[in-house]
């Protein structure tokens, strides 16, 4: 049996990204925008390593739909 993947509308993403991140990350979430691209972290992101590390998206939607996904798998919510 398939399981429905579960989208979470685009007016709704901030709300979720609230959520865990009060929950999971003191409250913190990072947005960077750059020229090119931007990007999204859950927690503070102190150096430029930790912001190279991050993956880079045109819409800023799908990063943050992408960290959402990515803290449900490794924070097992």
């Amino acid at each position: 049996m398939k399981e429905k993947i579960i989208r979470i509308p685009e007016n709704q993403l901030m709300q979720v990204v609230e959520s865990i991140a009060k929950t999971y990350y003191g409250g913190h979430f990072t947005i960077f925008s750059f020229t090119t691209e931007v990007k999204f972290a859950f927690g503070t992101i102190n150096s430029r390593d930790e912001i190279s590390e991050l993956d880079g998206y045109y819409d800023i939607n799908h990063a943050i739909a992408n960290a959402i996904q990515d803290a449900i798998v490794k924070k097992n919510i």
